[in-house]
């Protein structure tokens, strides 16, 4: 899988699911049947900020250990080339589970469209 552990599509949807909540609760208030689920809400969220802080962490140390590996002469020698291609390919490793989960998404949905007229 393209990407850096724990933004799969597992957790791509995780976190859609998180910033849909609050959403989906003020469209219940508003046509009234809203519940307090504010505190199950909040705990899910901070597991999800906790997911993205250590995401960024754990971009931050893969940078630092290929720009300070390039002091370092070693065999196998990992220069700034290497940090600077880390650091070039961090954003696009970030967004690529959104593009396949919308890419399965849509693959999904023209299937159901598809199989749905079939059938007529």
């Amino acid at each position: 899988m393209i990407g850096l552990p724990g933004t799969g599509l597992g957790g791509i949807f995780y976190a859609l699911l998180i910033v849909w909540m609050p959403l989906r609760e003020a469209w219940l208030r508003r046509a009234g049947g809203w519940k307090r689920r504010g505190r199950p809400m909040a705990r899910l969220a901070s597991l999800l900020a906790a997911i993205v802080a250590a995401l960024w962490a754990e971009g931050w140390l893969l940078v630092a250990l290929f720009e300070g590996a390039s002091t370092i002469k070693w065999a196998g020698h990992v220069g700034r080339a290497e940090a600077t291609v880390v650091s070039t390919l961090a954003p696009a490793l970030a967004i690529a589970p959104f593009v396949v989960l919308a890419t399965l998404l849509c693959a999904v949905h023209a299937a159901r469209i598809v199989i749905g007229h079939s059938r007529a």
